[in-house]
C-alpha cells in the first residue's frame, strides 16, 4: 500500500528532477547562443539563433 506522503514524495522527487533537466537545457542554449554570437557572421544571423522547438511527448 502506498501512503499519501510516500507517493507526494515520488512527485516531488519527478518534479525536482524535471525542472533540473529543463535548467540544464536552459544553460545548454544560453551557452550555446553565446558562443554563437561570439562566432559572428552567419552563426549570428537570426535564421541562426532561433528558440527550439518544444519536445513532442
Amino acid at each position: 500500500m502506498v501512503h499519501r506522503n510516500e507517493e507526494m514524495t515520488v512527485h516531488h522527487t519527478d518534479m525536482e528532477a524535471c525542472i533540473e533537466a529543463c535548467l540544464d537545457c536552459h544553460r545548454a542554449c544560453l551557452a550555446t547562443t553565446s558562443h554563437c554570437l561570439d562566432q559572428g557572421g552567419h552563426h549570428a544571423e537570426k535564421a541562426h539563433i532561433t528558440a527550439p522547438r518544444p519536445p513532442t511527448l
